[in-house]
């Protein structure tokens, strides 16, 4: 039976009756002050870069946000990276001691602002109805602004500029430098000169450290520069 009225007879019946994009969460997702993102998002859902909200909702990522590259390409490559990435930001918060850190408004709003500038000049705002838009509004929510390389290349390193910090000391955001030590100053034998690889010793520098260690070159004393590119040397195996 149909919305007309009229009833069909039919073999197979498909189905298809679509799924949700409008980002809004299945689950509360209740942010400071009491605010739940799936009435945030009810209307408008804005995020940043596809991976993190901002205001009042500190901690917070997400995979394939609003404005994600979902129509790009693979979603392999970028998914993977949004996994870095997160990985960057809990390493940051566990080694500087952080208690918060949320993307800012302004700069949210201003790569909104971009991104919906940028899917004006393509065909994602053709007159359709579709998954990737608000059919009331006919705004594109989904549509990241470029290729899904793009975006993979944005997000290796985060921007951390664009973020709110707020420390667990809250009077001294630097007490997470301790007592100013690394761990190799502290074990024996550690590698106090790691800067120093065969990679980073000039050629003509290992020439002459040679040619000092077989008799060559005449040694100067005073030479401290060299003495420890030689006991560096000495410590890589194999080197010369």
């Amino acid at each position: 039976m149909g919305e007309d009225g009229i009833e069909r007879e039919a073999d197979t019946v498909v189905c298809a009756t679509g799924f949700d994009t409008s980002y809004r969460p299945r689950f509360p997702i209740i942010g400071e002050g009491g605010l739940d993102l799936r009435d945030k998002w009810k209307i408008c859902p804005e995020s940043y870069l596809g991976l993190g909200v901002p205001g009042r909702y500190p901690n917070y990522m997400v995979f394939v946000g609003p404005t994600w590259p979902v129509e790009n390409g693979s979603v392999m490559g970028p998914l993977v990276e949004v996994g870095n990435y997160a990985i960057k930001l809990i390493k940051k918060i566990q080694n500087e001691h952080i208690h918060s850190i949320t993307p800012r408004q302004d700069v949210t709003d201003a790569f909104n602002e971009h991104a919906q500038e940028w899917i004006k000049h393509t065909v994602w705002v053709d007159d359709c109805r579709s998954w990737y838009k608000n059919n009331e509004t006919g705004r594109v929510n989904a549509v990241w602004p470029g290729s899904s390389l793009h975006y993979i290349e944005l997000i290796k390193e985060p921007r951390f500029e664009d973020y709110s910090i707020t420390y667990q000391n809250k009077k001294n955001m630097w007490s997470f430098l301790g007592l100013g030590k690394v761990p190799a100053n502290v074990i024996p034998n550690s590698d106090h000169s790691p800067y120093l690889s065969v990679e980073a010793i000039d050629p003509v520098w290992l020439d002459e450290i040679q040619g000092r260690r077989h008799g060559e070159i005449e040694r100067d004393p005073g030479d401290a520069i060299c003495g420890l590119y030689e006991e560096k040397v000495d410590s890589l195996s194999g080197c010369v």
